[in-house]
C-alpha cells in the first residue's frame, strides 16, 4: 500500500558553500573513523567478513566522497535541490535531519544550520510537494 517513507540523513546548511563544507568537516570525518574502528573491532564476530570489508572501504573514504554520496551539506538552495532530487528519485515522503554528524559541530553552528533549514529549505520542499499534488 501507500505508506510514508522518510530518509534520515546528515544535513548541514550554511550561507556559503565554503562554510557548509568546512564547519562539519572534522566532526563528519570523526564519525566515519569511529565507525571504521567499530567495524574493525567486530570483524571477528558473526558477519565478520562483511564488517571487515566495510571497514576497508571506510579506511579509504575521503571527505569529498562523503559529501558526494552520504550527506547533504550546502547552501539553502543547494540543499533544497539535492533533497528534492532524492525525494523524487526515491519516492520519499520526507526527511529526518541529522544535524550534528559526529557530535562535534559547535552548537551555534548546528543551531544556525537548523534555522536556515527551517526558514529557507523547508519552504522550498513544501512548495515543491504542493506543485506535485
Amino acid at each position: 500500500g501507500d505508506g510514508d517513507v522518510v530518509l534520515r540523513l546528515p544535513i548541514f546548511v550554511a550561507n556559503t558553500m565554503e562554510r557548509a563544507l568546512a564547519e562539519p568537516h572534522d566532526s563528519t570525518m570523526h564519525h566515519y573513523n569511529r565507525l571504521r574502528q567499530a567495524l574493525q573491532q567486530s570483524a571477528g564476530t558473526t558477519e565478520g567478513d562483511a564488517r571487515a570489508t566495510r571497514a576497508e572501504r571506510l579506511a579509504t573514504l575521503t571527505y569529498d566522497d562523503v559529501v558526494r554520496e552520504r550527506v547533504v551539506f550546502g547552501t539553502p538552495e543547494h540543499v533544497a535541490k539535492r533533497l528534492q532530487t532524492l525525494q523524487e528519485s526515491l519516492g520519499l515522503s520526507g526527511f529526518i535531519m541529522e544535524a550534528n554528524l559526529g557530535g562535534r559541530i559547535p552548537p551555534e553552528s548546528v543551531l544556525q544550520s537548523i534555522r536556515l533549514f527551517g526558514q529557507e529549505v523547508a519552504p522550498q520542499l513544501r512548495a515543491s510537494a504542493a506543485e506535485e499534488h
